[in-house]
């Protein structure tokens, strides 16, 4: 890190701790509008410790040894992934009373709770490519 300049894999990783932090909320607040999900506790954990170890990445990234940066996001995605895994799973059952029933169809409470959790999932997904692309890219010696 050249002075206050953040190099690209810190913009990356900052933005994927947001994205992570922004799909945290959308997701509380999917399950607080309707069917609530069973498993809320373990999203927020795996949210929360995953946009550490993204703060970890972005604001140490030039300092850190590779092999740890590449352990950090690799763990970092694992958490995100089990996040957007949770929200899957707790989602199914009200998908499939929204778009395969008329269970749902017409109740627009439910329906923006799964809009909520589509853009949650959306936020999951870009963060971890985001992550991958980091891991993947060529990094200046130490």
């Amino acid at each position: 890190m050249n002075g206050n300049k953040l190099s690209k894999t810190q913009i990356l990783t900052a933005i994927s701790a947001v994205l992570v932090i922004a799909a945290l909320i959308l997701t509380v607040i999917s399950s607080n509008t309707a069917y609530a999900l069973n498993h809320l506790i373990t999203v927020i954990v795996g949210c929360v410790a995953a946009a550490v170890l993204y703060a970890l990445v972005t604001a140490f990234g030039g300092k850190l040894p590779v092999w740890v940066r590449d352990v950090l996001l690799l763990v970092a995605v694992f958490l995100t992934s089990m996040a957007m895994c949770a929200l899957i799973s707790g989602r199914t059952l009200l998908a499939g009373y929204i778009y395969f029933s008329d269970l749902e169809a017409s109740n627009p409470i439910a329906i923006a709770a799964m809009n909520l959790a589509i853009a949650a999932i959306v936020a999951y997904l870009v963060a971890i490519v985001l992550t991958v692309i980091v891991g993947f890219s060529k990094q200046e010696k130490n």
